[in-house]
């Protein structure tokens, strides 16, 4: 829908590519437990655009697999727990978000519930013999991937179509995940130049992102965490979307950011 074409925040989050230990993949650093989670500016817009997803297109954003319930289950409890000390309020129903909307709880998929709490994109990896699997996933703002072709997969299939995610950066990724510890989250942050600002872009693999020279550009980072579940085990993997025009960037911000060099690694029309 139009009006949720251009959602945009002030300003970007973690300028990702001015700081070398978020720069270099992949890039995993501590994270305070209490930073799990968090809202910005454009909160109550991008929840409206989530709950028209998760309402419209259920089938787009959301997968579940069967024996994935435990950890959904578990992941929802853990966030109703961290929220309600934030700007949430719980009821005898569900929880109030910040935008005033309630979320009645116990009546849906759990993950479907998680999903409609949070700005941030919730995907489920369980181990799956060496690797960790995508069993589950509530992703209302795909930066071109489908959930669909990713659903099941192991970690290096998921990263299939990303140039610079070859067979050894996989394998520190893998290392990454088995050592993650409960209580002890892990984040990293990217950054993707975009000639359309909206947040739902889903794209199979054949289907290449074209980037116009043309076109106003916007900058799409991601914050990405890694949470461990303490009794699933279950890795928590969270995606939460900034975008902004190119030109809201400070002039140190836009001397240091590679455009071409982020252009490259997709189609340039």
């Amino acid at each position: 829908m139009k009006i949720f074409q251009e959602i945009c925040q002030k300003n970007i989050k973690i300028a990702a590519w001015m700081e070398p230990k978020l720069s270099r993949l992949p890039g995993l650093n501590p994270l305070n437990p209490v930073d799990w989670l968090f809202s910005d500016d454009v909160f109550a817009k991008q929840m409206a655009y989530r709950d028209y997803l998760i309402s419209s297109k259920r089938d787009v954003v959301f997968r579940s697999l069967a024996g994935s319930e435990a950890a959904c289950e578990e992941l929802l409890d853990l966030m109703v727990k961290h929220l309600v000390l934030c700007d949430y309020q719980k009821t005898s129903n569900g929880i109030i978000r910040p935008d005033g909307v309630e979320v009645i709880l116990g009546e849906d998929h759990p993950l479907i519930e998680a999903g409609r709490l949070t700005q941030h994109d919730l995907c489920i990896m369980e181990e799956d013999g060496p690797e960790h699997k995508l069993s589950a996933a509530c992703l209302c703002f795909p930066s071109s991937w489908s959930l669909d072709e990713k659903i099941g997969r192991q970690l290096i299939k998921i990263h299939e179509p990303v140039p610079s995610y070859d067979a050894q950066i996989a394998k520190r990724v893998q290392r990454l995940f088995d050592a993650i510890r409960v209580n002890n989250p892990m984040f990293r942050v990217n950054s993707l130049i975009y000639s359309d600002p909206n947040l739902h872009q889903p794209r199979t693999m054949s289907a290449r992102r074209m980037v116009s020279n043309a076109s106003k550009l916007w900058l799409r980072s991601e914050f990405q965490t890694l949470i461990r579940m303490p009794v699933s085990k279950a890795v928590i993997f969270c995606i939460h979307n900034t975008i902004v025009p190119m030109e809201s960037l400070n002039k140190v911000q836009r001397e240091q950011l590679n455009v071409d060099e982020l252009m490259s690694a997709y189609g340039v029309a």
